[in-house]
């Protein structure tokens, strides 16, 4: 999540002899990504003005995809995210501080009434209701933080596609 940076030649992914000066690649990852069913995405698209690797893009460019085809953008996005060399934020280790955390009122008066044990080593915490409140739930215990929220969406939505058996 933290990788800046910048290459100034695109790929055109028509061309099976694209050239490599968009991404460093090795032999290997520049046979990974000559497969027929695996787009390109170069670094320009793939990471934010700001040098952030856009998971907001991911997601939609995995929406997008033809139902038939998800798999296989799914496969994309995960050998992009290698190629890129993509880094998560670190998880936060057992006792770490959530000092932006809010402290959900409404959550703890349930508590008290039907389970009040679990006021006794937990507290309930707020998070933003948006529909994505699983997940910014989970980047808030991992990473202290709800800003990872997509982040964890495209990882699973990933995983989901790449492993649907084990999936809903």
């Amino acid at each position: 999540m933290f990788v800046k940076l910048s290459f100034s030649a695109s790929l055109v992914r028509s061309d099976r002899a694209w050239p490599r000066q968009c991404v460093p690649l090795t032999e290997e990852q520049f046979g990974d990504l000559s497969s027929e069913d695996l787009n390109f995405v170069c670094a320009r698209c793939a990471f934010t003005a700001n040098g952030i690797y856009d998971d907001h893009a991911v997601l939609k460019r995995m929406y997008d995809a033809d139902p038939s085809h998800r798999q296989a953008a799914a496969r994309s996005e995960r050998v992009l995210i290698n190629i890129y060399g993509v880094e998560y934020p670190p998880i936060n280790g057992k006792g770490s501080t959530l000092k932006y955390a809010k402290s959900d009122d409404t959550a703890e008066q349930i508590l008290k009434i039907f389970h009040p044990a679990k006021l006794q080593g937990y507290k309930p915490l707020k998070v933003q209701a948006d529909g994505n409140c699983f997940y910014r739930a989970v980047s808030l215990g991992c990473f202290g933080t709800e800003r990872f929220h997509t982040l964890l969406r495209m990882l699973s939505g990933i995983e989901v596609l790449l492993h649907p058996t084990y999936s809903l």
